[in-house]
């Protein structure tokens, strides 16, 4: 959830945050909602939140789809409960009208004191080279593994 300012010169604002578990993109602060905080908002740093089991891919900046396969993955996850498929596909062809895209199925939960992030394995006909993934739980960590498409189960905690 983005929470922009309008007005220049305004540095803070108030948030409402509606129920269950949110976290600050910036800092990893963890609020319970329902709440209304006020958030420091200066006009470089536009206050984000994200709710707990949130599952967020953030790739390296390229100038366009097929510029070179993706090296890197970074899986932005806040702990709680949630899943997210991942879609891929060439990005600039009709191919994936014929079935040539894949999909990977990331799952989250926890399990006692330990945050569970499960990846199924990938599925679908487009090939993607192997890759470092990086999956970071915010305020707990991070792992690192080569992506070949296998299931992976990671324990954080």
């Amino acid at each position: 959830m983005a929470a922009p300012v309008y007005r220049p010169g305004v540095e803070h604002r108030a948030v409402y945050l509606p129920e269950g578990t949110w976290y600050d993109w910036w800092t990893g602060e963890c609020y319970q909602g329902p709440t209304h905080i006020l958030a420091h908002a200066p006009l470089e740093t536009m206050p984000l939140y994200v709710r707990g089991g949130g599952i967020i891919a953030i790739a390296p900046v390229r100038q366009f789809v097929s510029e070179e396969p993706l090296e890197s993955l970074k899986m932005r996850i806040c702990p709680g409960s949630g899943e997210w498929t991942l879609y891929e596909d060439d990005g600039h062809s009709f191919e994936h009208e014929k079935g040539v895209w894949a999909t990977t199925n990331y799952k989250v939960y926890l399990e006692g004191d330990k945050i569970i992030v499960e990846i199924a394995a990938r599925e679908g006909q487009f090939l993607i080279s192997e890759r470092e993934v990086i999956v970071e739980v915010v305020a707990v960590g991070e792992q690192r593994f080569t992506d070949d498409g296998t299931v992976r189960r990671l324990t954080f905690g």
